[in-house]
Order: C-alpha cells, then structure tokens, then sequence
C-alpha cells in the first residue's frame, strides 16, 4: 500500500516546474491476444443525453472510419467497426505517460525530475563533445518532447517532437522501469496498470514489429481508446476508484510548455543505437504552447487564438498519423470522441488542419446540448 506521504511526494514531483504529417501504421506482427473480457460501456438514446441524432449522424458521415461518441460516460453514437484494435499511432504517447505518472505515484520513479540515466547508463556515454548532455535527461523531459535525444540543444532547452525519444521512452517504461520482454510489455504492463482497470473489452495490445527493437505502438479500439479520454476527463476516477490522483491529472492536463520554449534548429547529435523511430523523424512540429504530458490542449498559440477556436476552450486530445487516428475530450460538454481512419488531411495543429479540425468537429459540438 502507498502510504500518504509518499503520494504526497509524488504529486510534489509532478508539480515541480519542468524546463527546461505523423506516423503511418506500418507493418507488424501483433502479439497473443487474450480473449475480450471487461465490461461493456452503457448506450444510451442521445435524445435522452440532451445529444441530436441527426448532427451526430453528419458529423460520422463526414469523418468516417471507426468511431464512438460518449456523453456523460454512455455511448450515444457509433459507426463503423468501433471495436476494432488498430494501431493509433501517436495517439498512443499520452499512455505512456500516463504509465510514468503511475509509476511516480507508487514511488517507482521518485520524481519525475529523476534523471533516467540510472535506468539506461549508456546514455552517459553519448556526445561528448556537447559535454555528455543527454545524461541529464529527465522523466520530464521525455514526457513532454524535450529531452532533445538526437538533437544538438541540451535537455529542456528546446522542443523536439521526435519519435526516437518515444522510442526511448518506451524502453525506459516497459524494459527497464518494469523490467518486461517486448513480448510480454501488454500482459504485463499495459493491461493490468490501466486496460484492464478500465474495464476495457476489446484487447488492446501492444504492435511488435518484425526487426529487433520493436517501436510497439499501441492497437486499440475506439472505444477503449474512448475509455482512457473518460478516465482523464473524470480526474483520473473509474467507476468510484481513484486510479491517479485528482492533482497528477490535473497536472498532465494544465502545464503546456511555455510559449517561449523554442523549437529545436534540429542539428543531429549522436543517439543509442537501438533505439528506432516510433514511426516518424526528429522536429516535426510546434508546441505552440499547447502541449502537455503529450496531450495536445485547446490552449491559446502564441498569437492568443485558440488552436481549434471553435471548439470548447477545455478540450484536451490524443492525436495520431495527421488526426486520421484521435480521441478528443471535452469536460466541460461531458463528452469524449474517438476515432480511426478518419477521412483527415492535414496534422490538426498545423494552419490548414486546426481549421479541417474545427470544421469536421461542428456538427459534434452542435450536437451536444449542454
């Protein structure tokens, strides 16, 4: 059992200040899949969730794929084959941090400041010429892309979307954190930590690819992925358990990066050499203020607009491979939406795909009587 003061230490560790197109599926051999158990959500008519039939029905016409609208925790709406597992691309990174902010909570990872190289020594041993910088790389850092692993700029001195420091990040978690076989990172980690806590009933898992090193991207179903946006929108509460303190979700969901971070001159330096890319390369976006924990926030950009004005100001998302792969909550509305092979263009955070983004979300908001 974790005794008050060290969760107390823990949050203590969250709160502390820090700083300092995406992936396409890919090939890949899935691990063994256990039979589907869980709970199935509740459905309930959207007439009787104050929800409008006809725009929820416009709004999955003009997304398609796969996809599932839940208002106050029932499913109101879904299309396609929502309980599909598919890759989500980066729509997954908000679970591992959500597994390194578990990890803080047990005392696992003593603060989230704690450098890594006690986990990963080797790290010690790289670049030095820029003084052996990635020896000072924090959980922090990896949690919110500035780690600058593969780029020239110091750890939280520049914001890096790269996904070799997922990949990093995802052998710090499940191999050394947890100590488990890439084979073994779902039955081991994923599911009993958080899946199965969530009642989820469509087997998510982890993608193993074939070559060593496997990046393991995560292969859920809309609907589980639905649960996890639920789990934050509820402040980390399940079905009347607190599975993450009401003040670490709060955290994860309210400390953008500060607008005057800058974004790294993505000059190479050198990395470990096995660590693959999670799917994409090194510097491939802004924060624009509006990331947190590897959530992207409706937050204000350094221009004061909104990065989906139309769309509630409290609204948090998991995005993947341009938006094609997202869940997005909105607390105030008591609504998560999420989806797959969405019919999506642009990467939603940049300038033609925050408006693609607001306009393919209109008939949901205007479906939701609040």
């Amino acid at each position: 059992m974790i005794s008050r003061r060290s969760c107390l230490a823990a949050v203590a560790g969250v709160l502390a200040p820090a700083c300092g197109r995406k992936n396409a599926p890919t090939a890949a051999s899935k691990s063994t899949k256990r039979p589907a158990t869980g709970i199935p959500l509740p459905t309930i008519d959207p007439a009787a969730a104050r929800c409008r039939p006809d725009q929820l029905a416009a709004f999955s016409s003009a997304l398609g794929g796969n996809g599932v609208v839940l208002r106050h925790g029932a499913i109101v709406h879904q299309w396609g084959k929502p309980n599909a597992p598919l890759d989500v691309a980066s729509a997954s990174k908000p679970v591992l941090a959500h597994l390194v902010l578990l990890a803080v909570q047990s005392g696992r990872i003593p603060s989230l400041d704690d450098p890594v190289l006690r986990w990963l020594p080797a790290l010690g041993n790289l670049n030095p010429a820029l003084n052996h910088k990635d020896a000072a790389i924090t959980w922090r850092h990896l949690i919110t892309q500035t780690s600058c692993f593969g780029v020239s700029e110091a750890p939280g001195t520049a914001f890096d979307y790269c996904d070799f420091q997922i990949s990093l990040l995802w052998k710090l978690i499940y191999e050394k954190l947890y100590a488990v076989s890439p084979e073994d990172a779902d039955t081991k980690v994923l599911r009993p930590l958080l899946f199965d806590r969530l009642d989820a009933t469509d087997s998510p898992f982890i993608r193993i690819r074939n070559a060593p090193q496997p990046s393991g991207r995560l292969a859920i179903s809309a609907r589980d992925m639905a649960r996890f946006g639920l789990l934050y929108l509820n402040g980390g509460s399940w079905n009347g358990q607190q599975l993450l303190p009401q003040s670490i979700v709060h955290a994860a969901l309210n400390s953008p990066l500060p607008p005057s971070l800058p974004r790294s001159k993505g000059i190479d330096a050198d990395m470990l050499p096995d660590i693959r890319s999670y799917g994409g390369g090194k510097n491939q976006e802004e924060h624009l203020g509006c990331y947190s924990f590897l959530w992207w926030l409706n937050r204000p950009d350094p221009s004061g607009k909104l990065l989906w004005p139309s769309l509630p100001p409290d609204a948090f998302a998991a995005i993947g491979n341009g938006g094609v792969r997202t869940m997005i909550a909105f607390p105030s509305l008591g609504v998560v939406a999420s989806w797959n092979k969405a019919n999506l263009q642009y990467l939603p955070v940049s300038a033609g795909g925050r408006e693609q983004m607001d306009a393919a979300l209109a008939p949901l908001i205007a479906a939701i009587d609040p």
